[in-house]
């Protein structure tokens, strides 16, 4: 499909122009595309070279750990084996949820009803993605895209030759009569052939949830991990604190309990699945047993435990300022892993979770699964033709490969259900400029923000599509 920027003369007694289209990979703006869209354009099948390695540490922030150790269970130790094995024989037959064991003696949790949106995410809008894929944001791992004949400048955006941030102007129409040149826009081609948030330095540490139901405090965890990072920050966040806030499995409950909600980090109070299973609010009567024996959701009258949420809550450091959905398609999901972005994510999973085939989740149907799960994805790479995404799990490191596995584009299009950017702040966040060394890129920003190119704060983009500078947009011209 070939579509034309067009221009038309103007007479006294017409309205002026149009202003220039905000989607750039359009003459037209179009309705908006139904859920699970593509936003690019492709002619014909992307071809794909294959790309170097990336680098083992980010070039940006090279004291990035790379690999952080992973982080214990410390009530595993107390989980009651032989009272567990003697539970699990007591669940209902067919209940696709519940306690599973791993291997000998580690115990992990699949949960009933976790899929539930986040009611306070922000709802997903093309424009940044389309202006990545015209190589225009400013991501901590920069990817370099082919020229695009015929593309417009947009005003304020970096990378556009022979402009400046504050300065540039639009390329001007066409004289009446010609036609310009047809956009070309980045095909799937342009992105990298495989991203792995590991050798960027920006993944946290593999952690454990034994035997609680508490992947959605684990997944939202590891996303602000990752955010924290690509700000140039070290703090691992605490799993039990964002537990602590709502304790029922469900994605809608942990996003929407600890929005805006300061967060103390993982030294200040580790986890501990005994802890864990005393806060479970869910009524499913399923973690542990312990010795010493816990009872679960017993934690919200426990005025030591509330003593602990209190002081957590007083030490908390960062926080999420907005959830940011995405469409769970497997296109949009992979241009925004290559921002360098996490995905939290929840689907339903197979029996084939439990045990994988080295880093590899062998694929499942709709008659083997096993309950529902939340985790993130962080990278994709392409093998015989087919791509994988990366899944950072909460299941320790015994899982997969050292706590990673692949699952396949197939099953993230059958099965994902949930799908957001997690935005954070720092509770003392300097007011850094564009050039610090520590200064904001767009991929820390919100969906509709960029970063400001006076403040370096993020801040709304223009209606043009322009970077804002000191909170200003350029004038429209008439």
């Amino acid at each position: 499909m070939v579509l034309l920027l067009g221009a038309c003369e103007v007479e006294v007694q017409r309205p002026p122009p149009r202003p220039p289209p905000r989607y750039y990979y359009y003459a037209t703006r179009p309705a908006p595309p139904p859920p699970a869209t593509v936003y690019v354009l492709q002619e014909g099948p992307p071809v794909r070279a294959p790309a170097p390695p990336p680098p083992d540490v980010s070039e940006r922030f090279p004291t990035r750990i790379v690999h952080p150790p992973p982080l214990p269970d410390s009530g595993a130790q107390f989980l009651d084996l032989q009272g567990v094995q003697a539970m699990v024989l007591r669940l209902r037959p067919n209940r696709k949820c519940g306690p599973r064991e791993l291997s000998g003696g580690h115990w992990i949790h699949l949960d009933c009803n976790v899929h539930a949106p986040v009611k306070s995410a922000k709802s997903f809008t093309p424009d940044k993605i389309n202006l990545f894929l015209q190589g225009l944001l400013n991501v901590d791992t920069p990817i370099t895209f082919p020229t695009i004949p015929g593309l417009p400048s947009i005003p304020g955006m970096p990378g556009v030759p022979g402009t400046s941030a504050t300065t540039a102007a639009p390329t001007p129409p066409p004289k009446p009569g010609t036609t310009a040149p047809a956009a070309k826009p980045a095909s799937l081609g342009t992105l990298p052939d495989a991203v792995d948030h590991r050798r960027d330095g920006t993944e946290g540490p593999v952690k454990d949830q034994g035997q609680v139901g508490a992947c959605t405090a684990f997944s939202l965890s590891t996303a602000m991990d990752n955010a924290i990072r690509r700000q140039n920050g070290t703090m691992t966040t605490s799993t039990l604190h964002i537990w602590s806030h709502y304790g029922n499995p469900i994605v809608q409950n942990a996003g929407d309990s600890n929005l805006k909600k300061l967060i103390a980090p993982w030294e200040s109070w580790p986890y501990d699945e005994r802890v864990a299973c005393q806060l479970d609010q869910s009524g499913d009567h399923d973690c542990g047993p312990y010795t010493p024996p816990v009872t679960q959701g017993s934690g919200t009258h426990d005025p030591t435990l509330q003593a602990k949420v209190k002081d957590s809550d007083s030490r908390g450091q960062w926080s999420v300022t907005e959830y940011d959905r995405i469409p769970s398609d497997p296109d949009t999901l992979a241009a925004v892993l290559a921002m360098g972005v996490d995905v939290w994510t929840s689907m339903d999973i197979g029996t084939t979770w439990l045990t994988t085939v080295g880093e590899n989740i062998v694929d499942w149907t709709a008659l083997n699964t096993d309950g529902g799960h939340a985790f993130v994805l962080a990278g994709y790479r392409h093998v015989g033709g087919q791509r994988q995404f990366l899944v950072h799990n909460s299941w320790g490191t015994t899982w997969g490969d050292r706590g990673y596995a692949y699952v396949s584009e197939a099953m993230i299009k059958a099965f994902l259900k949930t799908s957001y950017k997690v935005v954070v702040a720092s509770k003392s966040a300097p007011a850094s400029t564009p050039t610090a060394s520590n200064a904001l890129t767009d991929d820390d920003c919100g969906e509709e923000q960029l970063v400001d190119s006076v403040t370096g704060q993020c801040a709304k983009i223009c209606a043009n599509d322009s970077r804002p500078a000191n909170g200003k947009c350029p004038a429209a011209k008439h």
